[in-house]
């Protein structure tokens, strides 16, 4: 498989944030966190897509805190028509 190079401008505060979040994950690449990052996202858009919220649990009280983000609100689960047929909805 073909490598594509991907570049991005972020704030330089910014840039501080993420090599913190790197440190505190033991990510050692900008590759390695971007890869992180994808796989999280993918996850939760799958998740979104068969109906699941997105949620931290504090197991000690049983409550959850929902995480929301225009990315994953974005995502619609299927519906099934009239005919059985799945499709998006939009």
């Amino acid at each position: 498989m073909k490598n594509v190079r991907l570049q991005l401008e972020v704030p330089e505060d910014r840039f501080e944030e993420l090599k913190d979040l790197m440190g505190r994950c033991r990510i050692t690449s900008q590759k390695d966190l971007f890869n992180s990052a994808l796989l999280l996202l993918e996850w939760a858009a799958a998740e979104r897509a068969r109906g699941r919220i997105i949620a931290s649990l504090d197991e000690a009280n049983m409550k959850y805190k929902e995480f929301a983000m225009p990315a994953l609100e974005a995502v619609r689960q299927p519906r099934k028509t009239a005919e059985g047929r799945v499709t998006a909805n939009s």
